[in-house]
């Protein structure tokens, strides 16, 4: 387990800013564990604990829901093509014609 562990902080240092963990964490279906948390920052000035930074929360809690690991099906493809049905989670298109 070390060795995976070791493997996944590797490989998310290595890509930290090349936007894979997006796609990443939805892939492997652990986005309802890491993504349901405050946006966190650095606040970079010496601590009370003589360390030179202290993690703060700089935004709301991110909510992850399992919708979330489909994207809606836009309205026009839902149209074009009757026999599609829109992903699990998202409001389903009304066709009805008043």
């Amino acid at each position: 387990k070390t060795r995976c562990v070791r493997k996944f902080v590797i490989k998310r240092v290595e890509l930290a800013y090349e936007d894979f963990r997006f796609f990443d964490i939805r892939r492997w279906r652990i986005a309802e564990d890491v993504c349901n948390e405050y946006i966190q920052g650095y606040d970079v000035t010496k601590g009370k604990d003589g360390g030179f930074y202290t993690i703060v929360n700089v935004g709301d809690r991110m909510v992850f829901e399992k919708k979330h690991y489909l994207f809606p099906l836009a309205t026009a493809e839902i149209l074009m093509n009757p026999a599609l049905e829109q992903n699990p989670g998202w409001p389903k298109l009304s066709t009805a014609t008043n």
